[in-house]
């Protein structure tokens, strides 16, 4: 979501990390605005529930895997 929550930078790219500092201290309206959109964007798709439910779909998803494994091994 770059440019939207946030701003993306390679990694061990101190450069660029340092000009992504610099834009959002010229720009603190922007800033502001990205942050925002962040925090709405955690509270939206990482509640508690979502990830409780991201963790049951993947059990689930074992448990169908493990069960097809068995059942074509008869």
């Amino acid at each position: 979501m770059d440019k939207k929550t946030g701003i993306l930078v390679s990694p061990e790219n101190p450069e660029e990390l340092a000009d992504a500092v610099v834009e959002l201290l010229k720009h603190p309206k922007w800033a502001y605005q990205m942050g925002q959109a962040g925090r709405k964007r955690v509270e939206e798709n990482f509640t508690d529930e979502t990830y409780v439910g991201n963790i049951e779909m993947v059990y689930n998803e074992i448990l169908k895997k493990k069960a097809r494994r068995n059942f074509s091994s008869l």
